[in-house]
């Protein structure tokens, strides 16, 4: 996506040296952190809370966006067959 692959090259290496120093330092501050980014996308969780009967905000504003995106990306392809 960057089109200049040196810096993306430094970029890497910066960040994956940062990572490597935050585990070899303090580990534990990376622990459960897939878990947690993961959980972020479950639907289930959220679906639980609507046939428990709780409608919360974070569980509607997710389902929306859920929508949302696959909507456009629908209309994206759509849009690349007419094209084509």
């Amino acid at each position: 996506m960057i089109k200049n692959p040196i810096i993306t090259g430094v970029i890497a290496v910066i960040g994956e040296g940062a990572l490597t120093a935050v585990y070899f330092i303090k580990s534990t501050l990376l622990e459960g952190k897939i878990q947690d980014l993961l959980g972020i996308f479950n639907m289930a969780g959220h679906m639980d809370n609507f046939v428990n009967g709780i409608l919360d905000i974070g569980g509607v504003v997710y389902y929306l966006s859920v929508i949302a995106i696959c909507t456009f990306l629908a209309m994206q392809s759509l849009q690349k067959k007419r094209w084509n």
